[in-house]
Order: C-alpha cells, then sequence, then structure tokens
C-alpha cells in the first residue's frame, strides 16, 4: 500500500506488538510522542484492509473518537489525513465528519471500502452519538479523556457491520492509545486489575529515565526516537524533544508524559 498512503515503519518493539495482536479490545499507553496515535490510525487502515472480501469487496464502517470537538479536528483528523492522504479518503465536515474509501483496487485484485466517522464524545448525552451506529471496530484516541460508559456503549456498536449477508466481519474491536492516567482511572482498573478475557494492554518504555540523584537521561528503549531527531542529525538528538520538556514543568508532568508511568490522583485538603 505504499503507492497510496505514506511508508510506515513501526517506531519500536511494542508498537510491533501491538500490531501483530488480534485481541478485540487493544490500549497502546506511552510518553509523549512514542508514535501512540499513528500506529493507531494505520491499524485501523490495516485491519480494514484486511476483512474479508465479499464479491471482491472489503467493506468496513469505523467510529474514530476523541473527547472534544477541538480535539478530534485539530488532533486525532489531522493525524489521520497525514497519513491516508484525501485523495485516496475524502473528508467531508458535516455532522459527523466523514471520510471514506471507494472502492479502492488492492495488489491482491479485490477491494477497499471503508467509512470512518469522526466523532467527539464528551458528556454523558452524547452517548445517543453512538446508539444507532453499525461498526466493523472504532479507534479511541486518548482513552484517559473518555469515560467508561462510553467505551461500554462502543462495544455494543461493533462487529455488525458488514452483516452476515454480506461477509460479516473478519475482525471486529477497539483500537485505543493514550498517555497513561492517573491510577484510579478506569483504565488501569480494568487493564492492570481486573483484566478481562479479550482485553490487551500494550505499555511503550518512558522517553527517559530519572536517576537517583534526580536527573533525567535518554531510555534507550524508547520508542520512535528517530521521528524527532534533526535532519541529519545522529538520531540520538531525537532525545531532544523530550529533554527539553523536564525544565520548568512539574514532577507528575514528567512522570506521567515523559517517563511513562500512571500519575497519582490526589483530593481534598493537604
Amino acid at each position: 500500500m505504499a503507492h497510496v498512503v505514506r511508508d510506515y515503519y513501526p517506531p519500536g518493539p511494542v508498537v510491533e506488538a501491538f500490531h501483530h495482536d488480534n485481541s478485540r479490545v487493544r490500549l497502546l499507553l506511552g510518553p509523549l510522542g512514542s508514535g501512540k496515535s499513528v500506529a493507531s490510525t494505520f491499524e485501523m487502515f490495516r485491519r480494514a484492509r484486511q476483512q474479508e472480501p465479499c464479491k471482491g469487496v472489503r467493506r468496513s464502517k469505523w467510529a474514530v473518537i476523541r473527547s472534544t470537538y477541538p480535539e478530534l479536528r485539530s488532533t486525532t483528523l489531522a493525524t489521520f489525513a497525514q497519513w491516508i492522504p484525501d485523495s485516496i479518503c475524502h473528508v467531508v465536515f458535516g455532522a459527523p465528519i466523514t471520510a471514506k474509501i471507494h472502492m479502492l483496487p488492492l495488489d491482491d485484485g479485490t477491494f477497499m471500502d471503508a467509512e470512518f466517522l469522526f466523532i467527539s464524545l464528551d458528556k454523558q448525552r452524547d452517548v445517543r452519538k453512538l446508539l444507532s451506529l453499525e461498526l466493523t471496530g472504532a479507534f479511541v484516541n486518548e482513552a484517559k479523556e473518555i469515560g467508561f460508559n462510553f467505551i461500554k456503549a462502543l462495544n455494543g456498536r461493533l462487529g455488525r457491520f458488514p452483516m452476515k449477508e454480506d461477509g460479516g466481519c473478519s475482525w471486529s474491536g477497539i483500537i485505543m492509545d493514550s498517555n497513561f492516567p492517573d491510577d484510579r482511572s478506569w483504565i488501569y482498573r480494568k487493564f492492570e486489575l481486573e483484566k478481562p478475557e479479550g482485553w490487551k494492554l500494550f505499555k511503550q518504555p518512558g522517553a527517559l529515565i530519572r536517576s537517583q540523584d534526580g536527573k533525567y537521561s535518554p531510555n534507550p528503549a524508547a520508542e520512535n526516537v528517530s521521528a524527532h531527531a534533526r535532519p541529519g542529525s545522529p538520531i540520538s538528538t531525537g532525545y531532544d524533544y523530550w529533554l527539553k520538556q523536564v525544565p520548568g514543568n512539574d514532577p507528575d508532568f514528567i512522570k506521567v508524559y515523559l517517563l511513562a508511568q500512571y500519575g497519582s490522583l490526589f483530593t481534598g485538603k493537604p
């Protein structure tokens, strides 16, 4: 598919494992700039391309979720359009925003026919946006910002397109990405404690390491470092993206967004 989408190379072994897993609900956690959103976008596209064909056509329908409309449009949709160009997947700004791949010829002689619905879910009443959907799967961007009630509602709309008469779904499920949440979130509870069958967590290494003396240094296991390296410079210059965010930031920000660790939720008076 290099002739229709940008060349994509998994940014590290954790993302590689994420792509090869077939769990119904998958979550990719990592630091800022670790390639999570790009990996999740490409995984959704890849799954759409792999749907079993019916009469030579691989049909699928996807919901792309973000907590607010401004973030959906400026971040989630921007990443999608960067990797899946408008020339093959035209975006229409309606309610909801839609993008369609219509009868795209593939190398095996089949055609790809996919629809992507971009939906913001913030307030409880937004659940109604999901109730009439018939979906193959969904991508939830920055899942820690989405309430679990939306995940439950979304889960009930999957595997419903295409219908059995049109070949059914060869795979259906939810693809999620996020920075690390706090340790009281539904993400921590579900993926670290309850661990439902068919739910799989993938955790990327932190971009930086904090030593006992409080200093921060590059983590050799970090993923997607090359994406941040200066052109014509060694890959190691990519760590500057994270190191420059340390000065002036509070320890909780550094812990969650740079070290890729669960945060702590503090409430009440000190």
